[in-house]
């Protein structure tokens, strides 16, 4: 099938050496981009080094952000996370952290059935190795959170590579079902071919099950979802986990699903997790 050929092409495209070019977006948050490849393109994504990156030798937890649907990865909202985390770091309330803002099209957070975009690929193979080699970075303290439908990316990342991360964050996330998905977006063939590619490339419930073990091995909790529009669709994926005795965090506070309103409910939950999420031995 295409996508396999595609996706094997990328594997062996991903042992090739790449460097990063970056320009300066503000001053907090710098855009870059890693060369397009023979059989992958260029991946763009924005990033924020804390305030002692350039002066200290030491590592840096990394949280990785993944925005919703038909969002741009370097909007402003992506600026003012990026100075929120920032403002918790100088003020102490977290562990000093890189942040990374990934550019992820339309908001798909899965290899599209067509070859393109191939973003867990990109992920995976190339933008992480990318970072923990040209970063200080500390790969067992790397986290991926996610605003609406890149919440279920984020989801889906996390329980199909649950050694890739330490812990996810949703918020307000569309963990959706494949009838929920054909429902909102019509099927569109170049996404997904059916529902065993939706669940298999797309879905984190394809994968709760399957890599339940390890899952169930990372310390204490290690999911945290929040809800304030999409409750049911959060309230049925956190069924399903706690089905397979997986330990996960939800709190709903029910109103909007609009970003400033699901960021500031979610606030302190939110500093609260990552906190103890980066102050493990994990």
């Amino acid at each position: 099938m295409k996508y396999i050929a595609t996706l094997l092409c990328c594997l062996l495209a991903g042992m090739m050496h790449m460097h990063s070019i970056c320009a300066q977006e503000s001053d907090i948050l710098k855009e870059c981009t890693i060369p397009k490849t023979i059989e992958n393109g260029a991946i763009n994504f924005g990033i924020s080094v804390p305030p002692s990156y350039e002066n200290s030798p030491g590592s840096y937890p990394v949280i990785y952000y993944l925005h919703g649907r038909n969002q741009y990865y370097l909007a402003p909202r992506a600026q003012w996370i990026a100075s929120f985390f920032n403002k918790q770091f100088n003020e102490g309330h977290l562990p000093e952290c890189i942040m990374v803002f990934i550019d992820g099209g339309e908001g798909y957070w899965m290899d599209h059935y067509d070859g393109d975009p191939m973003l867990e690929t990109e992920i995976v193979n190339y933008l992480i190795p990318h970072l923990d080699k040209n970063y200080h970075t500390i790969p067992s303290k790397r986290l991926i959170m996610g605003y609406s439908l890149g919440g279920n990316g984020a989801a889906f990342l996390y329980t199909k590579h649950p050694e890739l991360f330490a812990a996810v964050i949703s918020l307000d996330g569309g963990i959706i079902t494949y009838e929920d998905y054909l429902y909102r977006t019509g099927g569109r063939p170049d996404i997904i071919s059916d529902e065993d590619y939706f669940y298999e490339f797309g879905s984190p419930y394809g994968w709760v099950e399957r890599n339940r073990k390890a899952l169930m091995e990372k310390q204490d909790t290690s999911i945290l979802l929040t809800a304030g529009f999409i409750i049911d669709a959060n309230k049925e994926f956190l069924s399903v986990l706690e089905k397979q005795e997986i330990p996960a965090k939800f709190v709903e506070f029910g109103y909007d699903h609009e970003f400033g309103y699901v960021f500031s409910e979610s606030q302190d939950e939110l500093i609260h997790f990552i906190a103890n999420r980066l102050n493990t031995d994990q």
